[in-house]
């Protein structure tokens, strides 16, 4: 009986584990309002080798700051979760 009873509770313990592990995924990976932000884009008037370059240079900058801002915000989220 007490087999019974335990394997059941394990059974419970992994069903609880993977609805929390399948939620925390979905979270990490739902991004609201990004499929219209992508649709909102324009598309930029490239005619030379040096707009080309400046718009590549103007993205890659773009990109390295949202990097820096989401290392300072883990940082942020660490620290006030640490006690």
């Amino acid at each position: 009986m007490s087999r019974i009873v335990g394997l059941i509770v394990v059974l419970i313990v992994l069903v609880v584990g993977a609805l929390l592990a399948k939620r925390q995924i979905s979270g990490i990976h739902a991004a609201p309002g990004a499929a219209s932000q992508a649709s909102a884009l324009a598309v930029p008037d490239v005619r030379t080798p040096q707009d080309a370059r400046r718009i590549t240079e103007q993205v890659q900058s773009e990109v390295n700051q949202m990097v820096e801002d989401h290392d300072k915000q883990l940082k942020q989220n660490i620290d006030s979760q640490t006690p």
